[in-house]
């Protein structure tokens, strides 16, 4: 058939490219592996039409092609899955180094609540191939109505929606927070406007966080955020005694590495072999 090689090259170019979703150790095996069967399909003896035969390849390459791109799509949709998760965890676990400077632990529930709010939105906003930019406008909007509900409510549409009334009381409790941090030594109690600002402040990092290390696949980097939490107290009279200080570096060392082990693991499934 004259048409034959016209046929192979179409079809291991079809290889190639699904070949260039796979990992880098399975990448040049499977590629020799599935690209040696289009010539054997074409040259089937027991098939004696040889459209038939170019109609088998190409079926075969397109067959390896559509497999390799749904492999690759779940695998990329477990990756960001545990990137995520492994992010909001190294947050949290970070922001136990800000409990010297508190007394109570109403704090540590509202920065959990913001964890999830900015990891919630940063999985939906991940959906669609959106600026990372776009992305982290997105959390920090979720981040304040997450706040307006739970500090100005009351003055919010229907409880939920942000309106001028709202925003005037959450500024109000910042500047009481201003005040009260240089009128009150460590532990400083857990007035409204404390919790408003550590709540707000855990949250930042963490839609920091998520961003850094899912959207822009940097989790080394996205260690910068985590160290912020540590060097709050630090700046401060706060001192926790010594086994609280080794529990917080260890809590945030293990929320680290967790991160970095997050973006490192490789899913162990292989692609499927396709027979001509």
């Amino acid at each position: 058939m004259s048409g034959t090689p016209r046929v192979q090259r179409i079809a291991e170019r079809l290889i190639r490219a699904s070949c260039r979703r796979l990992p880098g150790d399975l990448r040049a095996e499977r590629c020799r592996e599935w690209s040696a069967e289009v010539p054997a399909i074409l040259h089937d003896e027991t098939i004696r039409s040889g459209v038939i035969r170019a109609m088998r390849a190409l079926s075969y390459s397109v067959g390896v092609f559509t497999a390799v791109w749904r492999l690759s799509r779940g695998a990329g949709r477990s990756r960001r899955g545990r990137l995520t998760v492994a992010a909001a965890t190294a947050t949290l676990l970070a922001s136990i180094a800000l409990y010297p400077l508190m007394s109570g632990g109403r704090w540590f529930w509202a920065g959990l609540g913001a964890v999830i709010v900015a990891g919630a939105i940063g999985a939906v906003t991940r959906r669609r191939a959106i600026p990372a930019i776009l992305c982290f406008a997105a959390m920090i909007a979720g981040e304040f109505v997450y706040l307006n509900i739970l500090f100005a409510r009351h003055w919010s549409l229907a409880g939920l929606v942000p309106t001028g009334a709202s925003v005037h009381h959450l500024r109000l409790l910042v500047a009481q927070a201003t005040a009260e941090t240089s009128k009150y030594a460590p532990p400083i109690p857990p007035r409204p406007g404390i919790v408003l600002v550590t709540a707000a402040g855990i949250g930042l990092v963490a839609a920091l966080t998520d961003v850094l290390a899912v959207r822009l696949h940097r989790p080394a980097i996205a260690g910068l955020p985590l160290l912020v939490l540590f060097c709050v107290p630090l700046t401060t009279d706060a001192r926790p005694g010594a086994v609280g200080g080794a529990l917080v570096f260890c809590a945030g060392v293990v929320g680290y590495l967790g991160l970095l082990s997050a973006e490192l693991a490789q899913p162990a499934r292989r692609p499927t072999r396709h027979s001509g």
